[in-house]
């Protein structure tokens, strides 16, 4: 009888340790996903304020006259280039490799963002927008103002890292953490019975 009853409690006590330790980690995995992908939209987010922003920025500082090879982007996390809409040449351009455009232009002249070779992890292009450069004559001082087209590129390999980095952590501290709440729901529940078995110890003595 004793044994049945101790074998009865250890079933009791193992059913509510799975139990407890089975609902928490579901409910951790589902709360560290959630995480990751809030994470990671608010960084990709933050991302594409900086391109908009940065082409605001730049907007201003062409239309100020600022000299296209001091036009100077707040983030150093982006590209930008300014590209002449009649030849389709870059004409500036910051962090961007030697003879690459971010535009490409269709049968009507129109622009459209493309990928740009050399650039590190994925990036997120801003609508190209159109402006008038100033390009200054040497020889008279005066400014000729020429159309083009304004490109920014914003990277993602600031918040790639940032999530990777997150991910990894959840994953070495997930199963750590589902062992410590398993050892400590067991260490509950046996507390917690062992009234239960002082109380039949008693009886067992008063029987015999």
């Amino acid at each position: 009888m004793k044994t049945g009853f101790m074998r009865h409690l250890r079933s009791v006590r193992a059913r509510i340790t799975i139990v407890a330790t089975a609902v928490f980690a579901v409910a951790f995995v589902l709360a560290a996903w959630g995480l990751v992908r809030t994470v990671d939209h608010r960084v990709r987010s933050s991302a594409r304020s900086t391109a908009t922003g940065e082409v605001n920025d730049l907007e201003h500082q062409i239309f100020e006259r600022t000299p296209l090879n001091q036009l100077t982007p707040e983030s150093h996390a982006v590209y930008f280039q300014v590209v002449d809409a009649g030849s389709g040449h870059q004409v500036v351009g910051s962090n961007a490799p030697t003879g690459t455009t971010m535009l490409s232009f269709d049968a009507r002249g129109t622009p459209h963002a493309r990928a740009l070779a050399g650039a590190k992890g994925q990036t997120i292009y801003s609508q190209p927008t159109p402006v008038r450069y100033p390009l200054f004559n040497q020889g008279t001082g005066f400014a000729q103002f020429h159309q083009g087209w304004l490109i920014v590129a914003a990277s993602f390999e600031g918040a790639d890292k940032s999530v990777t980095t997150l991910r990894h952590s959840l994953w070495i501290a997930t199963p750590l953490l589902i062992l410590l709440v398993a050892l400590m729901t067991w260490l509950f529940v046996s507390g917690a019975l062992q009234p239960v078995e002082s109380i039949r110890e008693e009886v067992e003595e008063i029987k015999a």
